[in-house]
């Protein structure tokens, strides 16, 4: 439990980091998952995709925060809501690795069925 309120002391809440340096990493990345390509728009107030037919935005820490990471602009990228979710914490490399790994199994699978 200390860590989470160390860490929300950090963060300073949910707005951490300001609407226009989201919206900057966002338009750098092109409106689009670093990870995955999906089209993403940022939430509305119930935390909804704004855009019709886009995922939802969220920032990823390349380092996380509890492995050390910041809230630099060159730490955040921008990613979907699932390929945030499914990195959490993992380091980036280890991440990406498993995540070939699933997708080479699925590939084969179907070249094979």
């Amino acid at each position: 439990m200390a860590s989470t309120t160390a860490r929300a002391a950090r963060n300073q809440g949910s707005n951490w980091i300001r609407r226009t340096k989201r919206q900057a990493i966002y338009a750098a990345d092109g409106f689009l998952c670093v990870y995955c390509g999906v089209s993403v728009s940022q939430g509305d107030r119930r935390g909804v995709a704004s855009v019709s037919g886009t995922q939802l935005a969220t920032l990823d820490h390349v380092v996380s925060i509890e492995r050390g990471g910041d809230n630099s602009t060159e730490n955040l990228l921008t990613s979907c809501l699932s390929c945030n979710a499914s990195k959490g914490d993992s380091r980036l490399g280890a991440w990406l690795a498993q995540s070939n790994a699933r997708l080479l199994m699925i590939a084969a699978a179907i070249a094979n069925a």
